[in-house]
């Protein structure tokens, strides 16, 4: 097997919806063939993209055709309340938020605003909410479950939210600010 084959292999097995990083694909390919040169990998998965075998997002590697689902909890479902108008917020921008959260276990009230500004993507907030505001027009009410591993995860954020919970979020885009 060529070190390209042994790279399409371990993404085979990693089966990652948006396709598998390369330090994923470097470790994957060690532990089921053994060591391979660093070297050897980079050209294995520049050529792999250019004649078409691979198709790379990013810092990202799938094969083409290959759509794999998202993992159990690894979205957010999003139900919309009210329809918004006018222009979708997009990453990079700063927008402005009403929220309430509640917890899904018990519907206990953990935090809430009226404005609250952040950009969009950049890490500030968790990650569900990077995900699901992304495309909301203002004015638009969202209702979002938010497991916990795109919550607060296994640590939680005591002691209002505990660990492993699953959030729920009435969420408003007040504005997207330029």
């Amino acid at each position: 097997r060529t070190v390209l084959d042994k790279v399409v292999r371990a993404i085979e097995l990693l089966a990652e919806p948006g396709g598998a990083s390369r330090p994923a694909i470097a470790k994957c390919v060690k532990e089921v063939y053994g060591e391979v040169s660093a070297v050897f990998l980079k050209k294995a998965l520049a050529s792999g993209a250019k004649n078409g075998r691979l198709v790379q997002t990013g810092q990202r590697f799938a094969l083409p055709g290959v759509h794999i689902a998202p993992r159990e909890g690894t979205t957010v479902k999003k139900t919309v309340l009210k329809q918004g108008s006018g222009e979708h917020a997009s990453r990079g921008d700063d927008v402005d938020v009403r929220y309430a959260g509640t917890l899904a276990s018990d519907g206990s009230k953990f935090d809430s605003a009226a404005h609250f500004r952040f950009t969009l993507g950049a890490g500030d907030v968790i990650k569900g909410w990077d995900q699901a505001v992304v495309g909301m027009q203002v004015g638009e009410k969202v209702r979002l479950e938010v497991p916990p591993a795109l919550g607060y995860g296994k640590k939680g954020a005591p002691p209002e939210i505990p660990p492993n919970s699953t959030l729920i979020f009435e969420v408003t885009l007040n504005a997207i600010i330029k």
